[in-house]
């Protein structure tokens, strides 16, 4: 039975654990190739193994995704890999557990640089 996804190319960023590691899981069973982007180097390339071992199509790329030349050289990574990208799922976010008053200034720009400019630099 085809899978929903078959034939696509699918990104998910923050794919190496929680939400993105599922999703990356689903897609693959779906028919999608996927493409898993995170900094967790070790953590990603686990999963795209078990899925390739699973019998899914997936590989793995570093992806700092507030970096515009780490997008840069995913998206000719996958355009040289898959010749096409098909779905783009911005899964990459952070957070931190203490309140905004007891926040510097530096982990305020590293959140909106990692949940609102990564987006907009894999949108673009």
């Amino acid at each position: 039975m085809p899978g929903k996804l078959d034939g696509k190319v699918a990104l998910i960023t923050g794919g190496a654990r929680g939400m993105g590691a599922t999703e990356a899981r689903i897609f693959a069973r779906e028919g999608a190739a996927v493409i898993i982007g995170d900094v967790l180097d070790e953590q990603g390339a686990s999963v795209a193994k078990a899925i390739r071992d699973d019998g899914g199509k997936a590989v793995y790329h570093s992806l700092d995704v507030a970096s515009q030349e780490a997008w840069k050289r995913v998206i000719k990574s996958v355009e040289e890999e898959f010749s096409a990208l098909h779905i783009l799922v911005n899964n990459a976010g952070i957070n931190v557990r203490y309140q905004v008053t007891d926040m510097d200034l530096g982990d305020w720009d590293r959140i909106l640089a990692i949940n609102l400019t990564g987006p907009m630099r894999g949108i673009r």
